[in-house]
């Protein structure tokens, strides 16, 4: 009766070290920016709006022209942003367009269905944002209307925004 525990037993640990060793190994390597990229600077700057901050909860978006990479940040009230991707500052080198987003007209819970799917839906551009006042001008909404675009280099960037009408 003891042999037929010892096989079960065995094949368990055969498993769970392998599992162990995969991901020690990283399976398939890190997701981080700079080991799927390469060279990777940093970015900060400020975004104004006619000389004034926008609202808070607006945010900047920088897509990577080539990889399509984003990269993120909130617009603090002073209006200087930090960008982000991946939870890490190191942002690939290379060419970005640039968008702007207004914040969320309220906040909404992922527990009210309805309101989160139309927050949803208003972040990933299904709805028009005609519906509501922007505090900028409608082309910004877009990396591809905005007119903004950047070369992140390595090291340290500042790229200061201002919005225009």
């Amino acid at each position: 009766m003891r042999c037929s525990n010892v096989v079960p037993e065995r094949l368990l640990s055969a498993a769970a070290l392998t599992l162990c060793l995969a991901v020690l190994a990283g399976c398939g390597g890190s997701s981080t920016p700079s080991a799927r990229s390469g060279p990777t600077g940093t970015v900060k700057g400020k975004v104004v709006y006619s000389g004034k901050s926008l609202p808070t909860g607006s945010t900047v978006t920088w897509i990577h022209q080539e990889k399509a990479f984003p990269a993120t940040a909130a617009i603090a009230d002073d209006g200087t942003y930090s960008l982000m991707m991946s939870g890490m500052p190191a942002i690939p080198v290379g060419a970005y367009k640039i968008s702007i987003s207004p914040p969320a007209s309220k906040e909404v819970s992922s527990s009210d269905i309805d309101a989160y799917k139309a927050m949803m839906a208003k972040s990933s551009g299904m709805m028009k944002p005609s519906q509501e006042k922007l505090p900028f001008p409608k082309k910004y909404l877009s990396p591809e209307e905005s007119g903004l675009t950047y070369t992140v280099k390595e090291g340290a960037n500042t790229f200061d925004i201002e919005i225009k009408d």
